[in-house]
């Protein structure tokens, strides 16, 4: 009877779906191959303030590997995963905002991407702020 109580207590808690978590970490990590397979070319082209910042293909491998750490842990249901995946995500997503926003008004030729950057993070947002780090 105590096992039932305590499986009812944890699925109360229990958020009802990460549907937002699978969305922003498949996301990035479609963003992240995309710009690998491609030769870096979204990001080398289109935000060019970003290549005398950080190598190119660290952006892309850091956008896969912090996809895959959000996603691995929505499945395996790890708290420590999720943290560190959406924080990263999140910290990434509002810095390519920023550079395409910057980019896009600050040259005199704006471009769109920053609404495609926007759109990320605003997800990310969405997901950091539901909280659901219980243990």
């Amino acid at each position: 009877m105590n096992n039932i109580k305590k499986d009812i207590e944890e699925l109360r808690c229990r958020k009802p779906s990460n549907s937002l978590g699978y969305t922003i970490s498949a996301f990035s990590i479609w963003y992240g191959i995309f710009n690998v397979q491609n030769d870096f070319y979204l990001l080398g082209r289109i935000e060019p303030y970003l290549q005398h910042i950080v190598p190119i293909p660290i952006i892309g491998y850091c956008l896969i590997v912090t996809g895959m750490l959000k996603f691995f842990g929505i499945i395996t249901n790890n708290t420590l995963a999720r943290k560190i995946g959406i924080w990263s995500l999140t910290g990434m997503w509002s810095g390519l905002f920023a550079l395409a926003l910057t980019f896009s008004f600050g040259t005199g030729y704006p471009h769109a991407t920053y609404l495609f950057n926007g759109l990320a993070l605003v997800i990310c947002l969405m997901v950091s702020f539901k909280g659901d780090y219980k243990e």
